[in-house]
């Protein structure tokens, strides 16, 4: 509403001379308004007696030319129903211009129809002497506002309707309701409001937007809302401002939501628990029914550092595994869906769902290869290692010889190691080929393989000379035999291959003889002419081998002699070279005893064994062997080496264990000669074995093949309590075994554990506020030498309990709201948060104060609305609130505090209107010569507002400013 000001009048004092008694009049003749335009407004609705103020500070109409003119005026443009006059008041030589309505006019003004008028003024001036004079001025009249109209609500039918979901967040807009009012200003604003209390709907009282508090259930609800114009609720006091609040019908249906579960679905991916080094997908898993705010998760907190779920899009993930981490078969995992945290609720059921993760356990087993080869010379002794077979298995396993059982081979079943177990002969078999079945004991899992052994030749044969040689008699040679040219060409044969069948010849006699042979050709020739001194001539021809380790050879004997002289006696047959072996191998300086530590690693030489054995060539020659398959020996050094892991020999929490190795020694005579003997090995304990967490009933996670602890504990906790006891064995000896308990780090405060029992109590009170979750690292050590350790997570969950009780956000909360707020209008909200959780942290508003503050608050949410049903807040009154509320948990015991909300009122203009004079000008005289503070004259004015200020009075122009002056009261 505009508030009209009442016009400012303009006291004229003539000031009349004693002496003469008559106004002295100057002779001016301009005759004008004060102004071109003049200002002016009229109350709508008002009542013919009521004149048009102005606010300007300037008197409305003319000044008389002289003192016997005569003024009238009279509207001659913009009234064309002549619902307004113009009306002349005269005071001294001044004529006031007043507009009114008619007095029998029957249409009152109604600004909502027409708001302003524009008029043009004429002053018409009769003089007595002279002609008369004219002008004329424009007057714009303003229609100001009455609160003559109620607000209405602008909706069709006889409700307003609204379907929303119970999963509705609080806060959230529901529906809008509408009003207009036909006034302005205050009269024109409206406020909303409910007339019935509801804990779950407020409306906003400027915009009208329905919004609910909290989380609602399903259910209708009806509202009665009401519109009241801003006037009608600051002056609930006057009736002539009062209008009739307009109510309408509001009914919300909310919808029950089905909650679906999801459905969580699992595609297996086997992994390898061998495989470290990298990630393997380990599922794939797909959540139906889901939507964008749908989650998924692994339950337990310590498995992120063994798995990780990687969203994949279309509500499916990946899980997979950690680097580094070896995830032990019958390993469960538990994958939790649900929606993200939404206020008011979700419309989905958190489902959970736990599998076991197919981890590859190897109960099938497979060779690397299909086929395998290997080579070995016809000379190795029996018991010579040809090689080893090895299936890809991490079980114990039973290897066996198919296809052949008459091969001179034999393998070990535990180790895979192929041995000679008969003498080969590579002239009779170069190759034998057999399939090597391997089986998984406890388990039907076979596999099989085909072995290739390759036989390859040893310089097992002397040369042996064509049979033609073994008849050879003298041979003659003519004297005339040139040097160099060919007598005869010898030949033998090698049965073995390669070098070892390459024959080269040499010759030999027990004087000089004039022959020569050719080394690679067997082709004899003279090297001189015959000499005359000699007729015959004996020599020695060898074929001789270039086989390894030693050469083998065969002699001819040839007799020469010059022809035409007397043949000599034939010679000598063809003899073998090879010595007969007449002896066996011998040993010599064999120890007692050995002493080896259980970690040696494979290839380790432990003793080197002597032999010597009086033959000589091939008979003397020595080649060692073993049945041991921990153990091996170099066939040709005598090298004693490790062959295995050692470890495999010591029983848990034995010092040491003795084996005996019978070792073997055949020479490489015909026929061939063995030695055996025994070396004893003492194989000690090392500390190679590393401590192993035992499992505690039910205090280990459910995870059970996964190495970690976890337990919840109580907040409350006392210091000095036993959480649990763990407890590690170690396979290893005396102090290699001996196994203590520490945890890893410096800073693990809040637990101790006992070095020697492995028992961890509370050293420190606990606060879940501040460490929910405690996570350790609990070591566990042997004493040995070199310390071999074992670690093990331990999780502590801490379980709340109300031992804190509710925080105000903020120490003091300040809004700010009109006085003229409305009954049962949102004021503002206050924040508070208990850090407990669950039940605990369940929080109760109430409002404290004595003195009963025309508001009330909402016990579950904290907001605060006015609560002033019969009148409005005054700002006037009293300005400020400061309200206290008792904020109190849930908790067994029930903990509080007390936060501050201050409530500021803001004022509102409430001077609707200007004081107004009973006239709009007073005359008044004073005799000259009147002592300063002569009282010359009192006005009056009077205020229509009920507000109880004075009046305060002061000149605002005129020509009499310099002489007069007027007090506060007038």
């Amino acid at each position: 509403m505009k508030r009209r000001w009442g016009l400012f009048p303009f006291l004229l004092f003539f000031l009349l001379r004693v002496v003469s008694g008559r106004v002295q009049l100057g002779a001016n003749t301009v005759f004008e308004f004060t102004a071109p335009v003049y200002n002016v407004s009229l109350e709508e609705n008002a009542r013919g007696t009521q004149f048009a103020n102005s606010i300007d500070p300037i008197r409305i109409g003319v000044a008389l030319p002289d003192k016997d003119a005569t003024v009238r005026f009279k509207i001659v443009e913009g009234d064309k129903q002549h619902h307004f006059k113009a009306h002349a008041r005269q005071v001294g030589d001044f004529v006031f211009l007043r507009i009114r309505q008619k007095d029998k006019h029957d249409t009152p003004l109604n600004r909502e129809l027409r708001d302003n008028y524009d008029f043009l003024v004429k002053a018409t001036c009769r003089q007595k002497d002279a002609g008369n004079l004219e002008t004329t001025a424009r007057v714009r009249l303003t229609i100001t506002d009455r609160n003559d109209a109620s607000p209405m609500f602008t909706l069709e039918s006889d409700r307003y309707e609204a379907i929303i979901s119970d999963q509705t967040p609080p806060f959230s807009d529901v529906v809008r309701i509408e009003a207009s009012d036909a006034d302005e200003g205050l009269n024109g604003q409206i406020y909303f409001s409910l007339l019935n209390r509801s804990t779950v709907f407020t409306v906003d009282p400027f915009s009208g937007w329905v919004r609910t508090l909290r989380p609602i259930s399903a259910g209708i609800y009806e509202l009665r809302a009401k519109a009241e114009d801003r006037t009608s609720r600051l002056f609930y006091y006057d009736e002539d401002q009062i209008q009739p609040a307009w109510t309408c019908l509001i009914v919300v249906n909310v919808n029950e939501t089905k909650r679906r579960s999801l459905k969580i679905t699992v595609e297996k991916k086997p992994i390898d628990s061998y495989i470290t080094e990298s990630v393997q997908l380990a599922a794939i898993i797909k959540v139906e029914e889901g939507d964008a705010n749908t989650r998924l998760q692994l339950t337990e907190g310590d498995l992120k550092h063994w798995f990780t779920l990687v969203e994949n899009g279309n509500y499916e993930w990946m899980l997979y595994t950690v680097s580094g981490r070896s995830i032990p078969a019958g390993t469960n995992v538990t994958l939790s869906a649900g929606n993200e945290s939404v206020i008011g609720g979700n419309t989905t059921v958190t489902t959970e769902v736990t599998y076991m993760i197919d981890v590859k356990v190897k109960h099938t087993i497979t060779f690397g290869q299909s086929r395998i080869s290997f080579t070995v010379g016809e000379s190795v002794p029996i018991g010579f290692v040809v090689g080893r077979i090895s299936a890809d298995v991490k079980l114990e396993e039973d290897k066996k010889i198919l296809d052949n059982e008459t091969i001179p081979f034999q393998l070990s079943e535990r180790a895979g190691v192929l041995r000679v177990s008969e003498l080969l002969d590579f002239e009779i078999l170069k190759e034998y080929k057999f399939r090597v079945l391997v089986k998984l004991k406890g388990y039907n899992e076979h596999a099989s393989l085909v072995v290739d052994v390759f036989v390859t030749d040893c310089n097992d044969h002397s040369p042996v000379w064509a049979a033609k040689w073994s008849r050879q008699g003298p041979i003659a040679i003519p004297d005339n035999h040139l040097p160099h040219k060919i007598l005869l060409k010898v030949d033998a044969l090698d049965q073995d291959a390669g070098d070892n069948r390459k024959i080269g010849y040499k010759l030999s006699a027990d004087g000089t003889v004039p022959l020569k042979i050719g080394f690679e050709t067997g082709e004899i020739s003279l090297t001189s002419p015959l000499p005359k001194s000699q007729n015959e001539w004996r020599v020695s021809v060898w074929a001789v081998d270039w086989g390894k380790p030693l050469p083998r050879s065969t002699v001819l004997n040839l007799v020469f002699y010059r022809n035409g002289t007397k043949i000599p006696v034939k010679p000598r047959p063809i003899i073998g070279s090879d010595p007969p072996n007449k002896y066996s191998p011998v040993f010599e300086d064999i120890v007692d005893s050995i002493d080896i530590w259980e970690d040696a690693p494979i290839e380790t030489v432990i003793t080197k064994i002597r032999v010597y054995d009086k033959d000589v060539g091939y008979a003397g020659v020595i080649r060692f062997a073993t049945w041991d398959d921990y153990f091996a020996i170099d066939s040709v050094t005598g090298e004693v080496t490790v062959a295995d892991n050692l470890s495999d020999l010591l029983s848990s929490g034995v010092d040491s264990v003795t084996r005996n190795i019978e070792i073997l020694a055949s020479d490489l005579g015909s026929p061939q000669k063995t030695s055996k003997t025994t070396i004893r090995l003492t194989i000690r304990d090392v500390n190679n074995n590393s401590p192993v967490f035992d499992q505690v009933g039910n205090v280990v996670s459910y995870h059970l093949k996964l190495p970690w602890y976890h337990i919840r504990l109580s907040e409350d906790a006392k210091i000095g309590e036993v959480l649990l006891q763990v407890s590690a064995s170690d396979d290893d000896f005396a102090e290699n075994g001996r196994v203590g308990y520490r945890l890893a780090g410096g800073l693990n405060k809040h637990i101790q554990i006992d070095e020697k029992t492995g028992m961890i109590t509370l050293v420190q009170t606990l606060d879940r506020e501040s460490e929910d979750i405690l996570r350790y690292t609990v070591v566990a050590f042997d004493h040995g030498t070199l310390q071999r350790m074992s670690f093990i997570n331990l999780t502590i969950t801490v379980n709340d309990v109300n031992d804190n009780p509710p925080m105000c956000i903020e120490p003091v909360t300040t809004v700010r709201i009109p006085e003229d707020f409305p009954d049962g209008a949102l004021v503002g909200c206050l924040a508070a948060r208990d850090l407990d959780i669950g039940e605990n942290s369940h929080l109760r508003f109430s409002i404290d104060n004595e003195d009963h503050p025309p508001f009330r608050i909402d016990h579950h949410t904290g907001c605060i609305f006015v609560h002033s049903p019969h009148q409005p807040l005054d700002y006037e009154h009293k300005p400020m609130y400061n309200i206290t509320i008792d904020v109190a948990d849930n908790g067994e015991t029930v903990l509080s505090t007390t936060c501050t909300f201050v409530i500021e009122l803001l004022d509102i203009d409430e001077n609707l209107y200007a004081p107004e004079f009973d006239d709009i000008a007073h005359e008044a005289s004073v005799y000259e010569n009147m002592p300063i503070g002569t009282e010359v004259f009192i006005v009056k004015a009077v205020d229509q507002d009920r507000n109880g200020l004075k009046l305060r009075y002061s000149f605002v122009g005129g020509d009499g400013m310099a002489y007069f002056s007027i007090d506060l009261s007038g």
